[in-house]
Parts: structure tokens; sequence; C-alpha cells
């Protein structure tokens, strides 16, 4: 089992009435789905439905059981490093008669990612009674001090996260190293995460590409009403407008994030990220144009298509 110390992401607070129904005409999900119980995720996008963020929904863990209350104080998780940026374009969407507050909240908790074999057996020593489902919140307490454990969010995450308050950090590194789990650095997670095909904040989640383009069309509602870039997604999925996809390469010899992909002197795609597998050498995530994103494509890697390398497209996950 294998742990990681995930960026400080933001932390919001959202509240008033009218919370829920703002999430719901600014963000690609349908926030009528928030329970208290499971974290909502959502995108939150431009006109031109470019990511601005991707958020996660929580309840206020002070709150319970009371589904009025709840609806009126819930917690958001941005990206690492967004929460200004996203409390301020969030503000200012705010019309004069909605009853809505965002607050943004200084650092309180850390977030830690456990993923690989026997995380079941690491939640239970840090005092939760089993490991959670897929978007599921669970609660355990330390010291007098609330911990709650996400279930993983296969979007965009490895495993389980885990939300810390800073001062019992040491105590739950303790427990989660007493249980056998290894710690991986920046390098080693940015490996595993490119092995598995997971887009990431600053290099596929960006302002770059549309939701559909990046592999989290599971966050996107083809139900709900209005929201701000819902137009360019409805006509991407009705009309068959999504023409490049997030895709593996493999690389014949190590490339830059940014150098262009290219097939008969055409660019084709870009480099999103890069890294060195020890089991499959040189690899990237690009944004490939359709069909060339299909394994088992033949192109070429480089800043120009004269002194480009040969590549080939790759399914993922890598799981060997």
């Amino acid at each position: 089992m294998n742990y990681y110390f995930a960026e400080q992401a933001g932390y919001l607070e959202l509240g008033g009435e009218d919370g829920l129904d703002f999430l719901q005409r600014q963000t690609t999900n349908d926030m009528r789905g928030y329970n208290g119980k499971s974290a909502v995720v959502t995108v939150l996008t431009s006109p031109n439905a470019r990511i601005l963020d991707v958020l996660t929904l929580l309840p206020d863990p002070e709150i319970k059981h009371d589904e009025k209350v709840l609806k009126r104080c819930m917690h958001i998780v941005t990206l690492p490093h967004y929460g200004t940026r996203t409390a301020e374009f969030l503000t200012n969407r705010i019309f004069f008669m909605d009853k809505v507050s965002i607050t943004e909240k200084e650092s309180e908790f850390f977030r830690i990612e456990l993923f690989g074999y026997d995380v079941d057996k690491t939640i239970t020593k840090i005092g939760f009674g089993a490991l959670p489902d897929p978007a599921e919140i669970l609660s355990a307490e330390i010291d007098g001090c609330l911990i709650r454990a996400v279930g993983s969010i296969s979007e965009f995450q490895l495993g389980c996260q885990l939300l810390v308050p800073e001062n019992i950090k040491d105590v739950v590194l303790d427990l989660i190293e007493d249980s056998g789990a290894f710690q991986v650095n920046e390098g080693q997670y940015n490996t595993l995460r490119i092995e598995a095909g997971l887009p990431r904040a600053g290099y596929e989640l960006t302002t770059d590409y549309t939701p559909l383009e990046v592999g989290l069309e599971n966050l996107v509602s083809t139900t709900k009403g209005c929201y701000t870039g819902q137009e360019v997604i409805a006509r991407q999925i009705n009309y068959d407008k999504v023409t490049q996809y997030l895709s593996g390469i493999k690389l014949l010899q190590s490339a830059q994030i940014g150098e262009r992909i290219w097939l008969e002197d055409k660019p084709v795609g870009k480099i999103t990220s890069v890294t060195y597998s020890d089991r499959h050498g040189d690899l990237a995530l690009a944004v490939i144009k359709r069909p060339h994103n299909q394994p088992g494509s033949e192109l070429y890697v480089g800043q120009n298509n004269a002194n480009a390398v040969k590549a080939q497209v790759v399914g993922l996950p890598l799981l060997n």
C-alpha cells in the first residue's frame, strides 16, 4: 500500500439557502444528487466550456443528518492552488437576489491519498470501519478531531483521499506507516497517475480543454438545465464535436511537455505530461485528434516535424 501527500487544495465554504442552486447554474454535474453522504464532483467551466476548476462538494462535518441545514452550509475542495481564484470567480457570479455566501478558508487540513493493495488495512488502522465506496464520505475521530475519508474519485485520483486536520497530522502518519504503507514522492506519483491515464491540474485540467476532451465525461450531466458552458458541451455531445481526446503515448526517447504530435507533416496533438516508467520506459499523456488517438497508431513527437521522433499511442491504464 502506498500513500502520497497531495498538493494543498483550496477550501471554500458555500453557504446560504440558494447555495446548491447557485452551484447547479455554474458547473457541469447535477447538484440534485448531493445528499451529504457522498461527495459530488463537478467541473467549473468558462462560457466556451474550458476547464476552470474541478470542485468536490462535501457536507460541513459539524452538521448531522439535517437535510435542510446540510444544503445551507457545504464545503468545496478545489484543485491545488485554485482556491483564491475560484472563490473570486464564483463571488462575481452571485446575483443580487441570490442568498449565497462564499468564504475562502485558510488551509485547515492536509490531503493524503491512499492507493494500492491493502488500503482497507490502513483505513481500519486509522479508525474507519471500512474502506469507503467511490465518492462515499466516512468519518472517524482521533484525539477529539474529525478526520474524513472520501472514496476514490477515479476520474482524477488514484485512490482514497483523507482530509486530516493539521494538528493530528503526525498521529495519522504514524498510524499509516504502522500499517505498512510506503510514501511515494512527487515523481513516483506522477508516473503512477500517467500510467493510469489520469489528468492533473496544470497539465490536462486547464483552460486549454473541455471536460469531454480529458476524460471527465462522467462529471457532465446531459439532463440538467442551463449552466455556464452548457451550449458548447451540448454541441460536442449532440453533434459529435469532440474531436480530440486524452491518450497515452509510448516514446522512443524522452519528450517535453508542450511538444507537438505529428502525422504526415500535420500537427494532430500536444504532449501534456511526461515521465519515465521502470516498467514501460518513456511515457506521456497527450491530447490527440481523432482518429489518431486509437491505440496502435504510429505518430511522431517533436517541436517541429523535421526533428520529430516516432511514438505509438497506447491504451490506458497500463496495468502490467
